[in-house]
């Protein structure tokens, strides 16, 4: 899920984070110390999920497999589509955020957020439909008419829930799973995959990699709105390990799909 790309209306990071942070720390934010990190502490606090979601069997056969491999090629044709099917839920999400905004601020954020979203969902249908190289060539009515997986559903059940019944900052924990884990492993693949001349590499990889920016912002967002969330950590904590679930589980169906 290429969702950091929908994140760049969140505030710019602060000083204080730009001198703390280095290539190793950007990529895997644990080392951070800093009370009001909340990206960070869940990290730290929760490396069983963590690391099974950045080790998923999915993303480690996009690293072996070339693109003559067309059981794989159908898998990931298979996530795309789901993909993009998660992106329609996102702007449910971020319209339910919406409804939890405590002043006109916060909800010309969640307006820019839920453009942000529909503009995603649009170059998701585009790389979908799209001839080789730009996409995948899959026909208009196979992507729109699929159907959403069981986990894919009951993922962004959570999510959406989770948005209507929380804080709107901290609601946005059920997001911190995708932009944190997606940058990470994108940059994992992009220095050591076997092949890189495959749809997956160009069209996922590198794509994900280009979004650093995006989850410091997403850190960013929770520091400067630490008064919000830090009575709050235990529900926090609880999003976030119900997300990296929904994310492992995301991934699974996908891989077993083509079983």
């Amino acid at each position: 899920m290429n969702c950091v790309v929908a994140e760049s209306s969140l505030v710019a990071s602060p000083k204080r984070i730009e001198e703390g942070l280095n290539e190793s720390t950007t990529r895997a934010p644990v080392d951070m110390s800093y009370n009001d990190d909340l990206v960070a502490r869940l990290i730290c606090d929760n490396q069983d999920l963590w690391k099974r979601m950045l080790n998923n069997p999915f993303c480690k056969k996009m690293k072996r497999a070339s693109k003559d491999d067309q059981a794989f090629s159908e898998g990931f044709e298979r996530y795309m589509i789901q993909d993009f099917h998660y992106s329609l839920k996102l702007i449910t999400f971020e319209t339910a955020r919406a409804c939890k905004a405590l002043d006109s601020a916060e909800f010309d954020v969640s307006l820019k957020r839920i453009k942000g979203k529909t503009d995603y969902a649009s170059v998701l249908l585009n790389t979908c439909v799209s001839q080789s190289p730009s996409g995948l060539g899959v026909e208009m009515s196979t992507v729109l008419g699929a159907c959403e997986s069981d986990a894919l559903k009951s993922y962004t059940d959570f999510q959406i829930s989770t948005a209507y019944s929380n804080d709107w900052v901290v609601s946005l924990v059920a997001m911190v799973p995708c932009i944190q884990s997606y940058f990470q492993i994108a940059m994992d693949l992009r220095d050591s995959s076997a092949h890189k001349d495959t749809a997956w590499y160009n069209l996922w990889v590198l794509e994900n990699a280009k979004y650093e920016s995006s989850i410091l912002k997403q850190r960013s967002f929770f520091m400067e709105n630490s008064d919000r969330w830090k009575d709050q950590y235990e529900k926090a904590n609880e999003i976030f390990r119900k997300s990296c679930q929904g994310e492992i589980d995301f991934w699974e169906a996908v891989l077993n799909s083509g079983a």
